[in-house]
C-alpha cells in the first residue's frame, strides 16, 4: 500500500513540474472594451505635452521682456 501512495504522489510531483509552452509573440493583443479609452487618454497626454511644450517656449520668450534685458524686437 505504501509504495501505491509513494507512486501516486511521485507522479503527482512530476506532472506537477511540467513546463508549458512558451506563449507566441507574432499574436496580436486581444481587444478589450478600454482600448478606445486607452487610445483617447494617449492622445490627451500627447495633447498635453504639446501644450505644455508651447508654454515652455512663450515663457523663455518673456523672460528677457520682463526683466528689462531684451532689446525691442522689430516687427516683420
Amino acid at each position: 500500500m505504501r509504495i501505491w501512495i509513494s507512486a501516486l504522489v511521485l507522479a503527482m510531483a512530476g506532472a506537477g513540474c511540467g513546463s508549458s509552452p512558451p506563449p507566441d509573440e507574432d499574436k496580436t493583443p486581444t481587444k478589450t472594451v478600454f482600448d478606445d479609452t486607452v487610445k483617447t487618454i494617449d492622445k490627451a497626454k500627447q495633447a498635453e505635452a504639446q501644450v505644455e511644450n508651447r508654454v515652455n517656449d512663450l515663457n523663455r520668450q518673456l523672460e528677457p521682456e520682463e526683466n528689462g534685458d531684451a532689446a525691442p524686437q522689430e516687427k516683420k
